[in-house]
């Protein structure tokens, strides 16, 4: 009797669990269903734009965005909410809703960057954050403004050799509200290009626990474009580098050309 009773209560234990794992999978659809129609009404704007997106769940926390001004101009926006999955996604389309409305209405990249920080700090938890990097483009392409908040170097190539890296200059955006510095500026040639990642390919972890960090990805990305290869090399020499490791973050990089 004790052994059918044990028998029993085993059985009750994994129909409960199998309850639980199916109802949190169909939550986790309608958030992702919820997520991509929100994202839907903000497209993409390409032009002379590739970049590489490997979200570590189903959902990514990681934010990739690009909208063109009235006046010709671009806006970029690479971003990393802190933590990944739905937690971190549901935050994206309230950023990405003020960072595209207000990027169509011609509105210039300073009271963006200000405006999303104010919202952050006024409705998420003290604990979540978005670091990255926002940036400017002139009409003409000959002029580049940066803000890096708190993010990986964000590295430009002409001819083939580093031109500039920009530092992070700006606290991650929701942690508080002050006056801040003007942005990095840099004045680009064509040819010219830009290369912005979010810290998961950074931090990756090699089998030996030391992280990938900016010089080696510097010394990817320079081979990559001297031997012309698409960004998805970037993912093949990653996950060279965590040699059997688990991915544990979001993976984002773009390239801007002139």
């Amino acid at each position: 009797l004790a052994r059918v009773r044990n028998h029993l209560a085993l059985h009750l234990a994994r129909q409960e669990i199998i309850h639980h794992r199916d109802r949190l999978e169909n939550e986790q659809k309608i958030v992702r269903g919820v997520i991509e129609k929100m994202n839907a009404f903000h497209p993409f704007y390409g032009h002379n734009i590739r970049f590489l997106s490997l979200p570590m769940d189903q959902i990514s926390g990681d934010l990739l965005l690009s909208t063109r001004r009235p006046d010709g101009g671009q806006h970029i926006m690479v971003a990393d909410f802190t933590g990944h999955g739905i937690a971190a996604a549901l935050c994206g389309p309230m950023t990405a809703d003020i960072f595209c409305t207000l990027s169509s209405q011609g509105v210039d990249m300073d009271h963006i960057v200000q405006a999303i920080n104010q919202k952050l700090c006024q409705q998420i938890p003290s604990s979540m954050f978005l670091v990255g990097a926002f940036l400017e483009l002139t009409p003409g392409r000959d002029h580049l403004r940066v803000w890096n908040c708190a993010g990986p170097d964000i590295l430009i190539l002409r001819a083939g050799q580093r031109l500039a890296r920009i530092e992070s200059g700006f606290l991650p955006r929701g942690i508080l509200v002050r006056p801040e510095d003007p942005p990095a500026e840099v004045v680009l040639q064509p040819g010219d290009r830009v290369f912005i990642t979010t810290d998961g390919i950074t931090e990756t972890m090699g089998a030996d626990g030391s992280q990938l960090g900016m010089d080696a990805l510097e010394t990817w990305i320079t081979t990559l474009v001297e031997q012309g290869e698409p960004l998805e090399k970037i993912a093949t020499l990653v996950e060279a580098y965590r040699n059997g490791r688990e991915q544990e973050d979001d993976l984002t990089l773009l390239e801007i050309t002139g």
